[in-house]
């Protein structure tokens, strides 16, 4: 059975000047699991790699799997190392890609030249994932020029 939940923050509407959290489950048996939603991003600057100073777009994957992929935007980061009940930190900004604090951009297959980017209005995200379950949260600040 696949499970999906998505939760957001109450503050996305007043949303100025503050972290804003998402977060998608996906839980089951299934060899592969796949969601897909819509998240509205309300700044009105893109959200990425080369954002100005002090941005944040940060994606924690926290689980146990052997491949996840995020798609969003035309974009998409494949991670495929097996993982047991770890968190993985894609920082969209600053291009980099963790567990814990090592480095592990080499197990990252797909756009690493550019990374993901949140555009103003709604952004389409699909999340796969082959292994346990994996709990996805988008943390960023919204960008305002």
């Amino acid at each position: 059975k696949l499970s999906v939940s998505v939760k957001a923050s109450n503050s996305f509407k007043r949303a100025i000047g503050k972290n804003l959290k998402a977060n998608v489950k996906l839980t089951g048996a299934i060899l592969k699991n796949t969601a897909t939603l819509t998240m509205v991003y309300n700044g009105n600057a893109e959200l990425g790699l080369g954002a100005e100073e002090g941005a944040q777009f940060d994606i924690i994957v926290t689980g146990t799997f052997s491949v996840f992929s995020i798609s969003m935007n035309g974009k998409t980061l494949t991670y495929t190392e097996n993982v047991t009940a770890q968190t993985i930190t894609i920082d969209n900004v600053n291009a980099t890609v963790k567990n814990g604090t090592v480095n592990k951009l080499s197990k990252v297959t797909g756009d690493v030249g550019e990374f993901l980017k949140l555009i103003p209005g709604n952004n389409r995200i699909t999340i796969s994932k082959t292994g346990g379950n994996v709990d996805f949260k988008f943390d960023f600040r919204c960008i305002y020029i």
